[in-house]
Order: structure tokens, then C-alpha cells, then sequence
């Protein structure tokens, strides 16, 4: 992956991993099974992102 790639420390490159995997559950569970997401689901997500964003 490019993650990978980059030189950065294992937090810096969990907190992206964590970032990624919740997003692309959440898009698979919404294009591809067609679930309705709750919006506290949606909040949790953005919360998520922040987070990983700011490791």
C-alpha cells in the first residue's frame, strides 16, 4: 500500500489505517449492501477521520 511507503512513525501510520478501514466499511456497507447509515453513524465516522487526521 502507499501507506507504506511513507517514513512515519507505527501511531502516525495506525491512526491513517484506522481512518481508511472506517470509511471504506462504511461507503461498502452504504453502496454495496445498500444499508441505510444512521447519522450518529455518520458523526462517528467524521469523529474517526479527525482523529486520524490529526495523529
Amino acid at each position: 500500500m502507499i501507506l507504506n511507503q511513507i517514513a512515519v512513525d507505527f501511531s502516525k501510520l495506525l491512526g491513517a489505517y484506522v481512518g481508511c478501514f472506517a470509511l471504506a466499511s462504511v461507503l461498502a456497507g452504504r453502496l454495496f449492501f445498500e444499508e441505510a447509515i444512521a447519522p450518529s453513524a455518520w458523526l462517528g465516522l467524521a469523529i474517526i477521520l479527525v482523529g486520524s487526521s490529526i495523529i
